[in-house]
């Protein structure tokens, strides 16, 4: 059994012959020759029966410590321990060579974070960790149970489109919620017979391209007309205009329980490859939000966007893997 001792909130190994041992495992650090295990090290060891730490309680006394005490230990010193652990023991369990640092557990692959699904998914800081690098989120249930989600920042292009048709400017009336028009508009709203009708967010867009003019309303009164009748409807109107001007056609994602389905660039292709769901960029949800409308768009052999709303508009994929 290899011998280790708590300094420093880490667990130092003296012997040499270990040390070598563990550190060609993939584990600690080498410091003067001692090696320096992490606590997720340390108890990984202590689990598989590899390793037995002590700790000095007074003046040049120290006492074996238990597996459970060990825990207690190191939960007081990482509030996250336990869901970390969790992780980690997975991951180890299945072969994978692991290199920790502050933020992350390191494969050759991948970029590892663990939450537990009580957790707080706050999009202002995943959007600034997904700045510098995407990562992977492995969510511990309250069985034990992990699931997996990578998260990367969506960087939207602007498809190829159809050459564009001389474009006149319409008139257009506002029947209640709705605009309608003689003219018809390509992928714009629901053609209707004779005439075409026009949802109050498509019609603001067209409004602001110069496409038409809403009869005896200007966009201030249309804007108005929205807000009223929905509370977030600048945010959605934000979320849909900026995907209106990437060269995207959005549509309403109700169906799905999302504000928008997004299509490349024309309704005419049978699928929506995205959907996508707006948010303020101070928003703070719990992982099971996350979860679900990612299983649904799983389900539907689509992929999420969640749509963060601030002073710039980022978009978080979220995409339920195998690690």
């Amino acid at each position: 059994m290899i011998q280790g001792r708590i300094v420093n909130q880490k667990v130092r190994i003296y012997d040499k012959k270990a040390t070598s041992s563990l550190h060609g495992q993939g584990f600690g650090t080498i410091k003067k020759g001692y090696l320096d295990l992490n606590l997720l090290e340390a108890a990984h060891l202590i689990e598989k029966d590899k390793l037995e730490v002590s700790i000095e309680l007074v003046k040049m006394k120290t006492v074996k410590m238990s597996f459970v005490d060990f825990l207690k230990l190191a939960s007081k010193v990482e509030e996250n321990f336990e869901t970390e652990r969790m992780v980690y023991n997975d991951l180890k369990n299945r072969g994978y060579p692991i290199s920790l640092t502050k933020d992350f557990f390191e494969t050759r692959e991948k970029e590892i974070k663990a939450f537990s699904e009580n957790d707080i998914f706050d999009f202002s800081k995943i959007v600034r960790i997904l700045k510098k690098n995407k990562f992977v989120a492995c969510i511990v249930d309250e069985e034990r149970d992990i699931t997996s989600y990578l998260l990367s920042l969506f960087r939207p292009h602007r498809p190829q489109k159809p050459p564009k048709k001389p474009v006149t400017e319409s008139k257009a009336n506002l029947l209640s919620t709705r605009v309608v028009s003689e003219d018809p508009f390509d992928d714009f709203g629901i053609s209707l017979g004779s005439f075409h009708e026009l949802s109050l967010i498509e019609a603001l867009y067209l409004i602001k391209n110069d496409r038409i003019t809403v009869i005896d309303e200007n966009e201030k009164d249309l804007f108005e007309i929205g807000k009223k009748k929905q509370k977030d409807f600048e945010l959605i109107y934000r979320g849909y205009e900026s995907l209106r001007d990437l060269g995207y056609v959005p549509k309403t994602g109700f169906k799905y329980g999302t504000h928008f389905r997004v299509y490349d660039f024309s309704i005419d292709r049978i699928h929506a490859p995205y959907l996508a769901h707006c948010y303020p960029e101070k928003t703070r949800v719990r992982w099971s939000e996350i979860s679900r409308a990612s299983r649904l768009a799983h389900s539907v052999k689509k992929k999420i966007l969640f749509t963060v709303v601030g002073d710039e508009i980022n978009y978080i994929k979220c995409e339920r893997i195998k690690v």
